[in-house]
């Protein structure tokens, strides 16, 4: 028990009796023990039983579970033995779909070394626990003005700055950065082979009018209700833009991040300002200002069809999987020629970002983001480029 928290401090158990009898003291003992920690007790006599109660266990704890990373700290280039006051913390929330939320938040760090909020509240306990009140230093700035905290991970943040309206949007062809747009987002379906499979999927799912002969199944009513009808490929591609753009179905702003898991922020300082790459589930390796605002993001090709997942968002299942997109670590690689600790240009410095996919791919990618604003693709390496055919998750 913790005296600075009110009320039973449990640790949510769950027990299995596996090949236990019923009403043995054993069963007892499991029964008792899951009831004192919340949680439940299963009864196995099969691997099958055995699974399945795992499985039941992982998705209940999972349910109550709101989780963030560890908070990144920005490095003062003119002290390597101290930080800067401003701390960035990566948030994701589990989702029912695919499309997971994510965020990331920007605190102070005060003289007593704990991360306070805008109001100087302190925002992350002594547990580690981030406070569900605590508004970040962006939260103010949010184009709404709507400040009210209704979530902890959703509300306020770099999420709630997006303006769909203008944001720079990139992607990859062949050794080059294009601009993520309708052209590019066909190409892409014409060179992984889904273009022509894309009205039979779009038929299946509901969103395109079947023919007379063909029987309308249960899932295409259900998508009907929640998803816009199209009359062709065409347009079906235009709504996933308007989606990667950021708006919504109903062409609102959705203020979205996607889910911050493995990949984990970081900080480059530049002449007049520290920019934050960050990438996440969605499939965006993000740059942002220090003040919240959007530079670029940048989807690897690899990735776009995920969007359509994103976009339709089905329920998962135990048999179906949800799709990763930039979920691995990135390295940055700095040439600073006068060694004043930050990027500039213009006296030769140069900033380069290395990363991979991890469960989202087979790629490696190396930018260069000297010009934090215009960032130019240096190489990629994946299983299909010779000498690499090996390559796995990355």
């Amino acid at each position: 028990q913790n005296a600075d928290i009110d009320g039973d401090n449990t640790v949510a158990t769950y027990t299995i009796g596996f090949d236990v009898q019923d009403g043995s003291t054993a069963q007892r003992l499991l029964t008792d023990v899951a009831q004192a920690g919340g949680g439940e007790y299963y009864s196995s006599d099969d691997t099958s039983s055995f699974v399945t109660a795992i499985r039941s266990i992982v998705s209940k704890s999972q349910k109550h579970s709101r989780s963030f990373v560890a908070p990144v700290y920005t490095v003062d280039p003119s002290s390597l033995l101290a930080h800067s006051r401003n701390i960035y913390i990566p948030l994701f929330e589990k989702k029912k779909g695919s499309r997971w939320s994510g965020n990331l938040k920007k605190f102070k760090l005060n003289d007593n070394g704990q991360i306070i909020d805008k109001k100087g509240n302190v925002a992350v306990n002594a547990e580690g626990v981030l406070n569900a009140e605590a508004e970040d230093l962006w939260s103010e700035a949010t184009p709404d003005g709507d400040n009210t905290i209704t979530s902890t991970v959703t509300s306020g943040g770099f999420a709630n700055l997006l303006d769909p309206s203008n944001r720079k949007l990139v992607t990859e062809n062949s050794h080059s950065i294009e601009n993520l747009d309708n052209t590019s987002i066909t190409e892409t379906y014409k060179k992984l082979g889904r273009f022509e499979r894309l009205r039979l999927f779009l038929e299946k799912i509901g969103l395109i009018k079947k023919s007379k002969k063909s029987k309308k199944s249960k899932k295409s009513k259900k998508s009907k209700k929640s998803k816009k009808m199209v009359t062709s490929r065409e347009e079906h591609i235009d709504n996933l833009q308007k989606f990667t753009q950021g708006y919504d179905h109903d062409d609102s702003p959705r203020r979205h991040v996607g889910d911050i898991l493995h990949s984990k922020p970081s900080v480059i300082p530049y002449g007049d300002k520290d920019v934050i790459f960050l990438g996440t589930n969605e499939g965006y390796l993000h740059a942002i200002s220090d003040e919240g605002k959007e530079l670029f993001a940048f989807m690897p090709a690899s990735l776009i069809p995920n969007i359509e997942e994103q976009y339709i968002n089905e329920p998962l299942t135990e048999s179906s999987n949800r799709s990763y997109g930039l979920d691995g670590e990135i390295t940055v690689w700095i040439s600073d020629k006068n060694k004043n600790g930050k990027v500039d240009s213009s006296d030769g410095d140069s900033a380069y970002l290395y990363f991979g996919l991890r469960r989202g791919g087979n790629t490696y990618y190396a930018l260069d983001v000297t010009d934090p604003s215009a960032p130019k693709l240096l190489w990629n390496i994946s299983n299909e480029t010779p000498g690499f055919e090996r390559l796995g998750q990355t």
